[in-house]
């Protein structure tokens, strides 16, 4: 029996940290957000502070319950009461996206490329 309990247990959606981390390319299969100060080579002394308390990250306050959206290249917080607004203007951005790559893919001159470049809104 395990004496200590993994991030992979525990399955959070999202990391915050407001300290480095390492073994990043060990990290993306699990599937989880995170954003950190930054990476390191060495494990140092791991010193767990507290969980669920603001933080600043890369100039960026966080606070329990707030709405993150990260990826590898970087986050962005959004008030939790704009969701709706964001999703639908995700929806929006991602066919404007796909419309534009299929332009771009059919596109045969170099007028067409340009046009397929400079129609996106």
């Amino acid at each position: 029996m395990r004496a200590f309990v993994s991030i992979i247990d525990i399955r959070p959606q999202g990391v915050v940290t407001d300290g480095p981390s390492r073994d990043v390319d060990e990290m993306r299969p699990l599937g989880i957000q995170y954003i950190m100060s930054g990476v390191t080579p060495e494990h140092g002394d791991f010193a767990l502070r507290a969980i669920n308390v603001p933080v600043s990250v890369a100039g960026m306050d966080v606070a329990p319950g707030d709405m993150i959206h990260m990826d590898e290249n970087g986050a962005c917080k959004f008030p939790t009461d704009r969701l709706a607004d964001i999703c639908s203007n995700i929806d929006a951005f991602s066919k404007e996206e796909t419309d534009q790559a299929k332009a771009l893919l059919a596109a045969e001159t170099l007028e067409e490329v340009k046009t397929a470049w400079l129609n996106r809104v």
